[in-house]
């Protein structure tokens, strides 16, 4: 979690929920066919296959692990958890 200049704290998951809902209620895009992210660009990517699995086709994650680092991020995320299975090809 990383704390902003109001004081309140937020982390990757908010990002990317922030995100979703600017994809969603203002540009009312429904369904997205790829997301490419580089570095923490990758880290949102994975998140949004992991929060929103119906709603993306394919992500791309470039020097990018889904888990978070020391001085990022600190709870672990299970390897694109979302897509095990049969879309886990």
């Amino acid at each position: 979690m990383t704390a902003c200049m109001l004081g309140f704290r937020y982390g990757y998951r908010d990002m990317v929920d922030i995100h979703h809902r600017l994809v969603t209620e203002v540009l009312v895009i429904r369904r997205l066919r790829a997301i490419f992210g580089m570095s923490m660009g990758g880290m949102h990517a994975w998140l949004w296959a992991e929060s929103y699995p119906d709603e993306v086709e394919a992500i791309m994650p470039v020097v990018a692990l889904p888990t978070r680092i020391a001085g990022g991020e600190q709870d672990p995320m299970p390897l694109a958890r979302q897509h095990a299975g049969d879309r886990g090809r």
